[in-house]
């Protein structure tokens, strides 16, 4: 009797999950599909630039003379085409501003040409084959929000592929790369794969897509079910025989990615996220007596990916040189930009006021420091501080920033917070349940434990493989959909005049 309902069930909630499955199956192999085909950055390391300390002796008394520093929430040199220039950011809404370190003169318009040269230096592509350049504010189907950076530059270059990059010139960092095709494919995967057709109605999507992800995960945990209670036997029917089969091996993935995405769902929606940047205190003031740029001599030998101004606990300025590792060692692959790999070799603090005389702090400080003043959590609170030098789970690929620090705090939610010491930026933030939801998520759907044993190549392919023999289970199972139940034979009637069999 119970077999017998099993196979009732698996029948009655087998064309909802067969039709999730064909749409769920073919969009998530255009996932690696876009990674596989879609284009690869020239450069993954971003450029660096050597300053001349002795040059800028003057640049304190100029920079006290410039009004928009006092509005600015960070001020650091940056490297440019034309040499290290002062860059200067207000608000994650406005292009950045320039100025020449030695005369403090604005640079106009300097962002725009910054992305220009980033875009080339990432891309390998010629300055001259630029067609279009946007100012980027918010997300779109073009540059999700899976990006994280903003605000950026759109660079369109010239040529049948489509090249587009997308330039965050504050962290000089390649936000995203694309081409036509996998602007195509993308659409297609997030209109098939997260149903965003239906963002409009955030309900009628939620209701949808659970739907369909529940049919899966009852359909896998009725098919189990009926794996394990019918008896083996010699099956003559080869779309029955070759369902059951493939079965054995792909219920569980089938589980793991259906029960990892309906709660992926759940919290995506209903849960409110709270990643995002978020910038320091403006500097209100640089007094020209007190600024120091005499202590920057000590870089001409270093070779930097920036020179920033930062306030540590004594409310003082220091500049923090971050040292750039050596190019040669750039892994430019996709293994090795996933995994990320720090452009940072090492920070050095110099004095930039004339009573910064404690230079003697760890960045590891610092970072604690800035912590405890964007989340308002005091010193005993924090019960970790951990330097993050490659992506993973809890901090991946798409904030870009390498290396940040991570400072864990007891509080009620369970906060981790990262923070970049080389700009004072809060990078990202997450809390106990975001954490669950990432393993979950990376775990279940996304195999993330799989990178370190075969990488993220042979992973793919093992995720396409088992989503091809997934489909293949619907193909064989469909006709038996299709196939009409046979109908009970009806009992045949008895004749008064006959005896009634025993």
């Amino acid at each position: 009797m119970f077999k017998q309902k099993l196979i009732q069930w698996h029948r009655q909630i087998g064309w909802g999950a067969s039709i999730a499955l064909f749409i769920w199956g073919i969009s998530a192999i255009m996932h690696p599909a876009m990674s596989w085909f879609g284009p690869q950055a020239a450069r993954s390391f971003p450029p660096s630039m050597q300053i001349e300390g002795l040059a800028l002796s003057g640049m304190s008394t100029a920079m006290s003379s410039v009004p928009q520093l006092a509005e600015a929430r960070v001020i650091k040199m940056v490297p440019s085409e034309t040499g290290p220039l002062l860059q200067v950011t207000k608000n994650q809404q406005v292009a950045r501003e320039y100025f020449d370190p030695q005369t403090m003169q604005p640079v106009p318009e300097h962002d725009r040409t910054q992305a220009e040269w980033l875009a080339s230096y990432y891309t390998g592509q010629d300055r001259s084959a630029i067609q279009q350049l946007n100012f980027v504010t918010s997300f779109s189907d073009e540059y999700p929000e899976v990006n994280r950076l903003l605000p950026v530059y759109r660079v369109e270059f010239a040529g049948e592929d489509g090249i587009v990059a997308f330039i965050h010139t504050e962290t000089g960092a390649l936000a995203s790369l694309s081409n036509n095709f996998k602007t195509n494919v993308q659409w297609l995967f997030q209109h098939l794969h997260t149903f965003k057709w239906l963002d409009s109605l955030e309900s009628g999507r939620l209701i949808t897509v659970a739907f369909f992800m529940l049919s899966l995960l009852a359909t896998g945990v009725v098919g189990i079910l009926l794996v394990f209670n019918l008896k083996s036997r010699k099956i003559p029917n080869t779309n029955r025989r070759y369902h059951r089969r493939l079965s054995y091996i792909a219920w569980l993935p089938l589980l793991a990615w259906s029960a990892s995405g309906f709660y992926h769902l759940m919290q995506a929606s209903l849960v409110e996220t709270q990643f995002g940047l978020r910038l320091g205190e403006p500097y209100v003031a640089l007094e020209a007596g007190d600024l120091n740029t005499d202590s920057l001599s000590q870089l001409s030998d270093e070779s930097l990916n920036s020179l920033a101004l930062v306030r540590n606990a004594d409310q003082q300025l220091y500049w923090r040189a971050s040292i750039a590792r050596d190019s040669s060692q750039e892994a430019g692959d996709r293994a090795g930009r996933f995994a990320g790999n720090p452009s940072e070799r090492a920070a050095m603090y110099l004095p930039a006021t004339t009573s910064s005389t404690n230079t003697s702090f760890e960045d590891s400080q610092l970072a604690e420091f800035l912590a405890l003043s964007f989340t308002g959590a005091s010193a005993d609170q924090v019960t970790g501080v951990s330097q993050i030098r490659g992506f993973g789970a809890g901090y991946d690929f798409r904030n870009k920033r390498l290396p940040v620090w991570k400072i864990d705090l007891n509080d009620e939610q369970g906060t981790s917070v990262f923070i970049d010491t080389a700009t004072g930026i809060l990078v990202d933030s997450n809390r106990a349940i975001d954490r669950a939801e990432t393993w979950s998520f990376g775990i279940l759907h996304k195999w993330n434990h799989l990178t370190g044993l075969t990488g993220p190549q042979i992973r793919d392919m093992l995720i396409v493989l088992t989503i091809l023999m997934l489909l293949a289970i619907n193909v064989f199972g469909i006709p038996l959909l299709l196939k009409k139940k046979p109908k009970k034979a009806a009992p045949a009637e008895v004749s008064p005049e006959q005896p009634v069999p025993a």
